[in-house]
C-alpha cells in the first residue's frame, strides 16, 4: 500500500468535540473523496486490511474459494438477486464472513461507532481518515472490480495453473505485456470466472 498511502499521522483524541475538530481540520491535496474506517483495537502489521488476510498462518485466505462457494450453497436464497462475484462479496461481508473487501464509510460518526461498538477493553479504538483520488476510484460494475471480485474464486495454490499463486507468477513475469500474459493458462481460468457475470468480457486483463 505504500504507492498509495503516503504518510500516517497518529492523532489521540479523548472526547466527540475533539475527534469532529480533527475531521475537519484534516488537509488533503488534490481531486479527492475522505473515507473513514473504524476498527475496535489496533491491529498492528494487520491494520487496514481485509480480514481474510489477518490470520497468521493464512488459514481464511487459503480457503477463500471453499468459502465463497459454501456461504452460498447453504444459504442460496440469501444470493438469488446477486448478479456478480462482487454482489456475494458484499453480501459475505455483511454476514461477518472473512472477505478481501474492507468496510470504509464516508461519515466520520459512522466509523467512530464500529471502532467503538465492539471494543471489550479500555485500549484505544482507531478511525482511519484517508483521501482517496477520485480517478482512481472504481465503481461496483468496473472490469478492475471484476478481476479483483473474481479472484476470491481460485484456490490460492494447486498443481495446475488454476490458482491465485498461478496468476502472479504470470503476471510478474509478463508485467506491462498484456497480450501475452492474457494467453498464460492461469489468466484463461480467472477469465473463464468473470465471463460468468461478463459474458462480453475482453481478454484484455492488465497484470
Amino acid at each position: 500500500m505504500s504507492n498509495i498511502i503516503e504518510e500516517i499521522n497518529e492523532i489521540q483524541v479523548h472526547s466527540i468535540p475533539e475527534f469532529m475538530q480533527q475531521i475537519l481540520d484534516f488537509e488533503y491535496e488534490g481531486d479527492c473523496t475522505v473515507y473513514f474506517r473504524g476498527e475496535s483495537q489496533d491491529h498492528k502489521g494487520t491494520a487496514f486490511q481485509p480480514s481474510i488476510y489477518r490470520n497468521a498462518k493464512h488459514l481464511e485466505l487459503e480457503n477463500e474459494h471453499r468459502i465463497y462457494r459454501e456461504m452460498q450453497r447453504f444459504n442460496n436464497h440469501e444470493f438469488t438477486e446477486d448478479r456478480s462475484a462482487f454482489d456475494k462479496l458484499s453480501r459475505m461481508q455483511h454476514y461477518l464472513a472473512p472477505t478481501r473487501l474492507i468496510d470504509f464509510s464516508e461519515d466520520a460518526l459512522t466509523a467512530l461507532y464500529f471502532a467503538l461498538v465492539t471494543r471489550k477493553t479500555c485500549d484505544d479504538a482507531i478511525v482511519y481518515v484517508t483521501a482517496v483520488a477520485n480517478d482512481k476510484i472504481k465503481y461496483y460494475d468496473s472490469d478492475a472490480v471484476s478481476v479483483i471480485s473474481n479472484l476470491a474464486k481460485l484456490p490460492l495454490n494447486s498443481n495446475d495453473k488454476k490458482s491465485k499463486e498461478a496468476v502472479v507468477k504470470s503476471a510478474k513475469k509478463k508485467l506491462e505485456k498484456i497480450k501475452r500474459f492474457n494467453k498464460c493458462k492461469s489468466a484463461g481460468f480467472l477469465l473463464h470466472e468473470i465471463k460468468e457475470e461478463k459474458s462480453y468480457f475482453s481478454h484484455i486483463i492488465d497484470p
